[in-house]
């Protein structure tokens, strides 16, 4: 999954992407990822995982159009066992960092359980378009001193670590954790 992830990024025009919306980057990047699983002679997981931007989320009481929406789903389709990967991304630019990265509306939708309630595994995706990678790393690191951040090379590349937490409910789950640099 995160090889899809890198290759789709990889096909994004980055300089292009440093001024826009979280939501904007996303769609590209979902697009981006699509587009790489659908050319011929890709390995046969690629096929089996679906790419979805923004998709409804029923979690909550809400409905229709007011569910909470994730950034980005990675499921896998057409195998016997079923799993989706959820993502929420937030952007690292100048007036905008790690609080909201870790806040109620980001790591917080799993925390309190809006996101992927029931998974051990999910994503945060970080869109850095201010400073660099190292810098909001750091950063991230220093604020998550208490949820042991370890770096992990998922892919040759792609800047990667997780992160262990706890949802409000008591569950424990594993954020992994991917800074994408848009400048």
């Amino acid at each position: 999954m995160f090889t899809l992830l890198k290759l789709g990024y990889d096909l994004l025009d980055k300089s292009k992407l440093l001024n826009e919306q979280e939501p904007a980057i996303t769609g590209d990047l979902a697009q981006s990822m699509n587009t790489v699983k659908r050319r011929p002679g890709q390995p046969q997981w690629m096929y089996n995982l679906a790419v979805h931007d923004d998709p409804p989320l029923n979690t909550t009481s809400r409905r229709g159009k007011y569910r909470p929406r994730a950034d980005l789903t990675i499921e896998l389709t057409g195998a016997s066992a079923y799993w989706e990967f959820t993502f929420e991304a937030k952007r690292f630019y100048e007036r905008s960092g790690v609080s909201e990265y870790l806040g109620r509306n980001g790591l917080g939708m799993f925390v309190c359980g809006i996101y992927a309630p029931d998974a051990q595994d999910v994503g945060m995706l970080g869109y850095v378009q201010y400073k660099n990678i190292a810098y909001w790393e750091e950063k991230l690191f220093q604020t998550m001193a208490q949820n042991s951040p370890r770096a992990e090379a998922y892919v040759k590349g792609l800047s990667t670590f997780h992160t262990r937490h706890n949802r409000d409910n008591g569950s424990a789950f594993l954020v992994h954790h991917a800074l994408l640099l848009f400048q």
